[in-house]
């Protein structure tokens, strides 16, 4: 009996051990497969996290913005008056909440769809979702929205956010705070704001491609309405809200005599619109095109200036 108690003991233990030994093989293989899991959550949050920060939140803000400048146009338009205004003030609210002057800017809600900064924001929950993820975030500070002309031409357009991104069951959690986004916004293909207040044309802001001026390729730069950047010209924010003052990323373009020539002020289209004095005739130009000497200069044309 003692021989079989023994026996029957070791085959208790043995079969003990294996059972412990398969419980702990179970957990191992389960604490592993759940540290892949958090480790490809990480993974997949990281990269998404990347994205926003270096892409999406900057392609919502381009979107908005564009569609702020655009309203701004349209609103000179419609009501002949320059944008008003601190810009610092004016952009975000048009920006924020579509509206500028109390009043709505139709063209920031056209087609049934929201342009403002929030409702595009709330578009990244949507497209987190679908990576099961959650994206939130606090309400943005108008006071961190900036625009600024950044060269002659492009805008520097940021904001500052706080957002929060984690995994569906709030496995993996990332709390980003204070990120600053900021765009370039490339004011080429907008309408001109003093063509479109003084004269209702759509001009739209192309950059010249004239390197050597010429006669020829100096009347091919006026003819074709091309902006060339001047530090005496007014920048496109300024332009927006009827500023003809200098600026060191000021844009500005050459009047054609045949619609605008009076043979008494300037054709560089702020100094036209300025009443300012073109004390130089042109050589090779009609008699009542007229330039600043400064500007005949600038162009490396000849002239006579009295």
């Amino acid at each position: 009996m003692n021989k079989k108690a023994v026996v029957f003991t070791f085959i208790t233990v043995i079969l003990i051990t294996l059972l412990i030994a398969s419980f702990l093989v179970n957990i191992s293989n389960r604490a592993q497969r759940d540290i892949q899991k958090t480790n490809l959550k990480v993974g997949a949050l990281s990269s998404f996290v990347n994205s926003l920060n270096n892409e999406l939140l900057q392609e919502v803000l381009r979107s908005s913005s564009n569609q702020v400048f655009l309203a701004f146009l349209a609103n000179i338009e419609s009501n002949n008056q320059y944008i008003q205004g601190d810009m610092d003030v004016v952009f975000p609210e048009a920006l924020m909440n579509g509206y500028y002057n109390n009043e709505e800017l139709k063209v920031m809600f056209q087609n049934n769809l929201n342009y403002t900064l929030g409702k595009s924001l709330d578009e990244l929950k949507t497209l987190a979702q679908d990576h099961g993820a959650v994206f939130s975030y606090t309400a943005i500070n108008k006071n961190n929205i900036k625009v600024s002309q950044e060269d002659p031409w492009n805008l520097n357009i940021s904001f500052v956010i706080n957002y929060n991104l984690n995994d569906s069951r709030n496995d993996v959690s990332w709390n980003i705070e204070n990120k600053k986004i900021s765009i370039l916004l490339d004011i080429e293909n907008y309408r001109d704001p003093f063509y479109l207040f003084e004269d209702q044309l759509n001009k739209t802001i192309t950059k010249t491609n004239v390197t050597t001026w010429t006669l020829s390729e100096f009347n091919m730069h006026i003819v074709n309405s091309l902006f060339r950047n001047h530090a005496d010209a007014p920048s496109f924010l300024k332009r927006l809200q009827g500023d003809k003052t200098s600026d060191a990323n000021g844009i500005e373009s050459i009047l054609d005599s045949r619609i605008y020539g009076n043979g008494e002020f300037s054709n560089v289209d702020f100094e036209f619109w300025s009443n300012k004095n073109g004390e130089c005739r042109v050589t090779g130009m009609p008699s009542n095109f007229r330039l600043t000497a400064a500007h005949l200069t600038y162009y490396e044309q000849t002239g006579t200036c009295s």
